[in-house]
């Protein structure tokens, strides 16, 4: 470690902690997740300590882990078994989320990553509260970032610990009084929300922005969605949705794996389909609802 950051010194590293100034691990202090923004991460939706999908999840790290290069991850054993052990804190509750951040590793400060470094992993686990239902039955509002997403970027599809675009996205549209931002890419094309893939329907045409081109994340809650459409008649597809497009739509939701479907009824003030949760949305937040308490139950 010595060597890495000065030549075999005595390196310390410390924080405030109280209005304190306390010492911390080196290894934590230089932390590329904590440094550079270095590092992946999932959200998973935990019931009674069970995480929902946690497959799924640990297959998207894994081709976000090559997207940015990273060496190797621990074996999908262990990162299983530290997803068990943070989300066991949780299952006396209904409602849980797990969040499972791996980094390129720690020790080397600079631009360049350490060679020899080896990803860290970490998971905590934490009780939930969903959105009212009120919220469902009226749906979320949304204003149109200020900014593109850059859709060639080679993060764009990835859930990277970098996240402070969609963080400055959200809160501009919390200090206009909207529940959400709708990201357009550089081609003026909707992306995503600030936290959760859009999905709109014309009809029983149902479309998504594709994370190959569009700049979104390839979502697990939305290509569950897509499955579930399918089954239900509805012709649903990843493609390109331009803004004007969007606007004209008969009805619109957020979708994510915590919050799972959430009507979006209007954007920057203009309504969207009827002003009013469509019947699309409620049907897949109670069909996703379903799967969840049918493989996470209360008793092991």
């Amino acid at each position: 470690m010595g060597s890495a950051l000065g030549g075999g010194c005595d390196i310390k590293a410390f924080a405030i902690a109280g209005g304190r100034i306390e010492p911390v691990p080196v290894r934590w202090a230089t932390d590329r997740r904590m440094l550079y923004g270095d590092g992946l991460f999932e959200t998973i939706r935990c019931r009674f300590g069970r995480p929902f999908m946690l497959d799924a999840h640990l297959a998207r790290l894994a081709r976000g882990a090559r997207t940015i290069g990273f060496r190797r991850l621990p074996p999908r054993i262990a990162l299983r078994a530290i997803c068990a052990a943070a989300a066991g804190s949780v299952e006396a509750v209904e409602h849980g989320c797990l969040r499972l951040s791996v980094s390129r590793g720690a020790g080397r400060v600079g631009p360049l990553p350490d060679p020899a470094a080896a990803p860290e992993v970490a998971a905590v686990a934490y009780e939930y509260r969903p959105p009212p239902e009120e919220a469902y039955a009226r749906g979320y509002s949304a204003c149109f970032a200020p900014f593109p997403r850059n859709e060639r970027s080679p993060i764009a599809s990835v859930k990277s610990c970098n996240f402070l675009e969609n963080i400055l996205a959200r809160e501009y549209a919390a200090r206009r009084g909207f529940d959400e931002a709708i990201l357009l890419n550089a081609a003026g094309r909707v992306a995503e929300a600030s936290c959760a893939n859009v999905v709109a329907a014309f009809g029983r045409r149902v479309i998504s922005p594709d994370p190959e081109t569009e700049g979104c994340l390839p979502g697990i809650a939305v290509r569950l969605i897509a499955r579930i459409a399918s089954r239900q008649g509805l012709k649903f597809r990843f493609g390109r949705l331009p803004a004007e497009a969007f606007l004209e739509c008969d009805e619109a939701f957020l979708t994510n794996s915590l919050i799972g479907a959430m009507p979006l009824t209007s954007v920057d003030g203009r309504k969207l389909g009827c002003g009013a949760p469509g019947r699309i949305a409620p049907a897949m937040r109670e069909r996703i609802e379903a799967m969840i308490a049918s493989r996470c139950p209360a008793s092991r």
